[in-house]
């Protein structure tokens, strides 16, 4: 279970980890434009969830868990 987690939520340590996280996917990105939110997956680690645009509505394609020093895990497709 993950749940969503808004940024007045997150440490400043976390902010800084989950922006830094969103410029490297978006470096990644091949259309450069991605979307993304923080959550917590079950041990209340801070992940990110990724979104590609469907039409009017985004759809969640992917999670990334960053550990506390602020290392991306590998991403794992939904």
């Amino acid at each position: 279970m993950k749940r969503a987690v808004g940024v007045d939520e997150l440490s400043d340590a976390e902010l800084r980890i989950f922006a830094n996280a969103v410029d490297h996917g978006r470096a990644a990105s091949p259309s450069g434009v991605m979307h993304s939110a923080p959550i917590r997956d079950e041990t209340g680690r801070l992940c990110e969830v990724r979104f590609y645009e469907d039409s009017a509505r985004q759809q969640p394609f992917a999670v990334v868990r960053i550990t506390p020093d602020g290392t991306m895990l590998p991403l794992e497709p939904l």
